[in-house]
């Protein structure tokens, strides 16, 4: 069958043009009976491509067009899609590259937070803390130039620091925030070294200000009389070999939640500098992946993200795997890894720390935190002012700071023929007096000295073993009534006596509501209710009723068991003290106190009773409740007055509950653990006061025995090596000045150990033993005892040597004139120091005796802390049982029995420890033999001069502030996101082909639309 065509007008968009016929061919119509055939692809794409929005393409298939028109608009087309193709990929490229840009915003605020200011020394060791620690040449060696130290077994232990930690080696040796710290003031207010914690850092031990994030301080304006304002004291006469070369201080303002890493980030600040800190507080925010590498997380080792604290708990981390131990400033999880002992930091963590900072670096990623802040220093110096150098010279000066400072100095008189022969003189009485009084010690003192340890040792023994188990038992007694007895009551609190009146106005209030609404509806309306819902209220109503009755019964069941426990002694539960028997808690259990805590006052008396008739009395009341329920669902008639009136009792009743119990509980149940309280506390304050009395008593002895004992435990003790020097000096003075100077001899003989009557500073006085044994008294008796030998064994030969350095002194006096000058022995003329330290020896020998009759009247004090102690431990009738049933006859005894003994015990010990008289001339021969060497010696000590030059050297001031009231906020945000993305090739689209969305739908409904059409239609 032919098909005939229509010719159909088509008009471009200039409005030119017919489309050839064959191109707008429409077939007419098949017959009914023919089914419309599919449309081949060319078509499908043909009738795309003329009515799709994608512009320029129509062009490109129009049939009867001139190839080369069609061509050109394929080029265009296909430079168009290229240029598309191309800004849309540099899009993408753009938009994965994760653009970011910076905003700074520069805020201000009425307030800002101070940063925390870690403060450094730049010395981590005094010298003199290192010398009395006895590490002096251990640290040395540690920070030598010329190598590390290559520590042996025998080396380590013979300085007993083989488990030294290095926490403790930098404690123990480290400037002192009292010393460092010599002012402060923060905004116009005094504050001082109290205000500064001492912490671990990189540097060492530092000292932090403002350190508490949850309490920071803050500035209202700025200038330096609105911040710190800091006077230190570096001590650089203490600077030793240490870690550090520099003088001064360093500082590091910083979060207070970060760890301040000092070494590496500190400023360093010199003396002798007025030196002003402004702050600019700078916030930074930046943002995390993939825009950024920011990092916040937490972490175990520590509670606040920086790279910092990142890198140190990684090094932390690879030192425990490689040598099982930190370093103190690092951090740790629980004490993991431990501080390194000193042999594991020398023979370990020093060899390989550089190993470890090269792993940190290669392998811990540590990021930069997301938000954190930055506080900009800006530095300026000035000298310091006369007028400031003269204000600090009269705030500083001090006998103890000049002692410090006084160490080096050398005198002029070496070439002075009568010095010589005078210092020989002294030095040959000296011995001579010497060896008298230590006859006498020998003799006599020593014994009586040993005689008085073994009895004090053995008062102390005896009386710290009855303190102790009475202590105890107190304490036992204690731990039986808070959880055998005391416990039951929390715990029928919690079950029972809390919940009985609990929200008792709520309580009450809904009770009556239900009991009214049940007889006559809601209060608000006329409404009558069903009785579904009266019944519901009832059972409502009753169950909350019945509960509290329950709840009554329990409570007055528990404190029924709870006042017989007490009334009985009969323990509730079973609880047994540390390693002892339960049984055994009957017979410690305090019955008469606990009895006595039911009726010892007379509110005691009252409520202890009262309280079950209170229990039974709201349950009264609330059975009323419940009776006036059942009449008003029963009968639905009842009156507000007898609810009213109901609700006046069961409130009355409950107030009067919970008073009830408040009472009995504080004046009955607590009362037992009160007195148990009291009474521990007034057995440690009478074996405080004995310990007190034991401690005078042997501070007077020692004041008595010192005279005789001065040789030994002070003076001599320094002789020893005081005179050697000194006649070393004589002899080697002209030889070798190096050897032993003048000055040297001067500081030995005019030392603090020698002008100080001071027993407790003796070198054998170890401070590794517990303070209060220290103390004790036959502790230093001990000493005393052992001072006694070491004079008898070492100091005769001493001075036998001395004798001769002297003589050789004076031969070789005149061979070197230039050893010391004039000025150095007129500046040793005008110490006052030697002038105190005479008097003192004057004084001090002419007290002996007095103070023979203070000891002798100090063991009646002692007879009566001692009888305080016995009556406390006989005098207690809620141990009797206890003792009884252990047979603990000694404390069965009568007290007078025991009181007397005690007495006259202590009466035979004072007359056979009474040795006044002993020692007669010898102590003032003595005497006069050392002042007339300390007055020699005078001349040859002086004190360096604490002028400029030393505050110049050792003193710096710092004010640390805020510049401005502002601060700048620098944040990164995304620059490219995905909907910018989208815009851009929607951009690019339109620009170069006309495309948009739609004609990606468009090109999505070409494939879908006819794939599925086909697919849905082939089979005809």
């Amino acid at each position: 069958m032919s098909n005939s065509y229509a010719v159909t007008s088509f008009t471009y968009e200039n409005g030119h043009g017919v489309v050839p016929e064959e191109a707008s061919k429409v077939a007419t119509p098949a017959p009914a009976h023919k089914k419309k055939k599919l449309k081949q692809w060319r078509e499908v794409l043909f009738d795309f491509t003329q009515n799709t929005t994608l512009h320029g393409i129509r062009f490109v298939f129009m049939d009867n067009v001139s190839i080369c028109r069609r061509l050109m608009w394929l080029a265009v087309f296909l430079v168009c899609s290229t240029l598309m193709g191309i800004q849309i990929i540099e899009r993408i490229i753009y938009f994965y590259g994760y653009p970011v840009t910076v905003n700074v915003h520069v805020n201000f605020n009425k307030t800002l937070a101070f940063p925390a200011i870690t403060l450094c020394n730049q010395n981590a060791f005094r010298a003199t803390a290192a010398t009395d620690r006895q590490l002096y040449r251990l640290l040395e060696d540690m920070y030598s130039r010329h190598g590390p130290l290559q520590p042996t077994d025998d080396f380590l232990a013979s300085h007993n620091l083989t488990d030294m930690r290095l926490e403790d080696l930098y404690l123990w040796t480290s400037h002192k925030k009292e010393d460092l710290i010599v002012g402060c003031e923060w905004q116009d207010e005094k504050c001082g070294p109290d205000n500064f914690t001492q912490i671990l850092t990189d540097h060492g031990v530092c000292f932090n200000f403002n350190h508490d994030h949850q309490n920071t301080l803050r500035v209202s304006s700025t200038g330096s009389d609105y911040g710190l304002k800091l006077t230190l004291n570096v001590e650089q006469y203490e600077y030793m070999p240490g870690p550090h070369d520099a003088a001064g201080v360093k500082i590091l303002l910083h979060d207070q939640r970060e760890f301040p890493k000092v070494a590496e980030l500190g400023l360093a600040i010199p003396t002798g500098t007025h030196t002003y800190v402004g702050i600019q507080l700078l916030r930074i925010q930046n943002l995390p992946e993939p825009h950024g590498t920011c990092r916040s997380q937490d972490s175990p080792y520590y509670s606040r993200y920086s790279p910092e604290a990142c890198q140190l708990a990684c090094m932390s981390e690879r030192m425990g795997e490689l040598c099982g131990c930190r370093h103190m400033y690092m951090p740790h999880v629980d004490g993991q890894p431990p501080i390194c002992t000193l042999r594991q930091y020398l023979e370990c963590y020093s060899k390989i720390i550089s190993e470890v900072k090269d792993y940190v670096r290669d392998n811990c990623q540590c990021p930069v935190p997301c938000d954190f802040l930055i506080y900009d220093p800006t530095i300026s110096f000035a000298s310091t002012s006369v007028y400031a150098t003269e204000r600090l010279l009269a705030s500083t000066a001090s006998d103890e700071l000049q002692d410090k400072f006084n160490n080096a100095r050398e005198t002029t008189a070496r070439m002075d023929p009568l010095k010589f022969r005078e210092f020989r003189d002294l030095a040959e009485d000296m011995r001579s007096r010497f060896d008298k009084l230590r006859n006498v010690i020998e003799v006599d003192v020593r014994s009586r000295l040993e005689q008085q340890h073994d009895t004090l040792e053995e008062v102390h023994h005896h009386m710290e073993e009855v303190y102790l188990n009475k202590l105890y038992l107190v304490k036992w007694q204690k731990y039986e009534v808070d959880k055998n007895f005391v416990r039951a009551r929390q715990a029928m609190e919690e079950r029972t006596l809390f919940s009985l009146a609990l929200g008792f106005q709520e309580f009450s209030y809904q009770v009556e509501s239900r009991i009214w609404e049940i007889s006559h509806g809601p209060l608000s309306s006329n409404v009558t209710l069903s009785e579904d819902v009266k019944t519901g209220l009832y059972m409502d109503a009753l169950n909350m009723i019945n509960a509290r009755v329950d709840l009554a019964e329990r409570a007055f069941a528990n404190y029924t068991q709870l006042y017989d426990a007490f009334y009985n002694g009969t323990s509730i539960f079973r609880y047994k003290y540390e390693n002892e028997h339960r049984d055994l808690n009957t017979y410690v259990t305090p019955r008469p106190l606990l009895r006595q805590s039911l009726s010892h006052n007379s509110y005691a008396a009252r409520y202890s009773v009262r309280l079950g008739d209170d229990i039974n009395k709201v349950k009264d009341a609330l059975l009323v409740y419940r009776d006036l329920l059942e009449e008003s669902y029963q009968l639905g008639n009842i009156s507000y007055e007898e609810i009213h009136q109901n609700n006046v009792i069961f409130l009355s009743r409950c107030r009067t509950f919970y008073s009830s119990k408040s009472s009995f509980y504080t004046e009955s149940i607590e009362h037992p653990s009160k007195v148990l309280d009291a009474k521990i506390e007034d057995l440690e304050r009478k074996w405080r006061e004995f310990n007190s009395d034991l401690y005078s008593m042997y501070d007077k002895v020692v004041q008595l025995t010192k005279s005789l004992n001065y040789l030994g435990v002070t003076i001599l003790d320094s002789l020893e090596s005081s005179v050697h020097d000194a006649e070393s000096y004589i002899h080697y003075a002209h030889v070798n000045s190096t050897i032993v100077t003048k000055m040297e001899v001067a500081q030995s003989l005019t030392s603090g150990k020698i002008l100080k009557v001071n027993l407790y500073k003796r070198t054998f006085l170890k401070p590794s033993l517990p303070y209060d044994r220290r103390k004790s008294v036959y502790y230093k008796v001990v000493q005393l005892t052992k001072s006694l030998n070491y004079l008898g064994v070492t100091i005769l030969d001493s001075l036998e040597s001395s004798v001769h350095d002297a003589e050789s002194y004076i031969h070789y006096a005149h061979v070197n004139s230039t050893i010391v000058t004039k000025m150095e022995v007129a500046q040793s003329l005008t110490s006052g120091k030697i002038l105190k330290g005479i008097s003192e020896l004057g004084n001090f020998f002419g007290d002996i005796r007095s103070r023979g009759q203070s000891v002798y009247d100090e063991w009646s004090t002692l007879n009566a802390s001692t009888g305080a102690i016995w009556q406390l431990v006989l005098n207690d009738e809620n141990l009797l049982e206890y003792y009884t049933y252990m047979n603990r006859s000694d404390m069965l005894r009568d007290l007078a029995e025991v009181l007397s003994e005690v007495a006259g015990n202590y009466t035979q010990h004072r007359d056979n420890f009474d040795f006044r008289f002993e020692l007669g001339n010898l102590d003032s021969l003595f005497l006069m033999s050392v002042q007339t060497m300390m007055e020699a010696m005078r001349r040859f000590i002086v004190g360096s001069e604490l002028d400029k030059d030393f505050i110049q050297n050792n003193f710096l001031r710092l004010d640390i502030y805020y510049k401005e009231k502002s601060y700048e906020q620098i944040t990164q945000q995304r620059a490219y996101d995905l909907f910018a993305l989208m815009c851009d090739i929607g951009g690019s689209m339109g620009l170069f082909v006309g495309a948009s969305v739609l004609t990606i739908c468009e090109l999505l409904d070409l494939g879908l639309h006819n794939s599925i059409y086909r697919l849905t239609h082939a089979r005809g």
